[in-house]
């Protein structure tokens, strides 16, 4: 299970950082706990596997790197050095474009997660562009647009209940 990967230096390969493939169940548990570890106790759990990025080919327009996705099962094969260096399982494999053998992707992540970058700083009632009525108005006296909101009692307070679809048919 893909802990996180990171762009070696000089641009021409992959670290990756892998744990036990069951625990990708509870890999938000297994991630926070394993950082939580000091240094040395965290070593016995975590295998470093160096991927080169494919050789430059004429003709052959495949990408010549591999993103590896956090909380994913990946299957290595013809791993090369394997060892240990600093107490910390560690080998390499060559990338290769059109070889699925080599390295492939079991199980993806569980479940989609948005970087902070990805997320938008703008709301979402500011991303739509409905004109809404006042409350209290319906039917033709809403205005125009599709969002209506009408005024309601529903147990204790106050409370307007809005609907997007249009109520108008042509």
């Amino acid at each position: 299970c893909c802990l996180h990967a990171e762009r070696l230096q000089a641009g021409n390969g992959t670290r990756v950082t892998l744990t036990d493939a069951a625990q990708r169940e509870v890999f938000e548990q297994t991630l926070s706990g394993i950082n939580d570890l000091t240094p040395l106790k965290r070593k016995p759990y975590l295998v470093q596997v160096t991927v080169w990025d494919a050789k430059q080919k004429k003709g052959c327009y495949g990408k010549a790197i591999i993103d590896f996705k956090p909380g994913a099962v990946y299957k290595f094969t013809h791993v090369d050095g394997v060892g240990f260096y600093a107490d910390i399982a560690k080998g390499s494999v060559q990338y290769e474009r059109g070889n699925d053998f080599k390295i492939c992707e079991t199980e993806p992540p569980l479940k989609k997660r948005k970087l902070p970058s990805e997320i938008s700083p703008v709301s979402a009632n500011a991303k739509t562009h409905a004109s809404v009525a006042t409350p209290g108005m319906s039917g033709a006296n809403a205005g125009d647009g599709d969002v209506i909101m009408t005024s309601g009692r529903k147990g204790d307070g106050n409370h307007a209940s809005v609907t997007t679809r249009n109520k108008r048919h042509p």
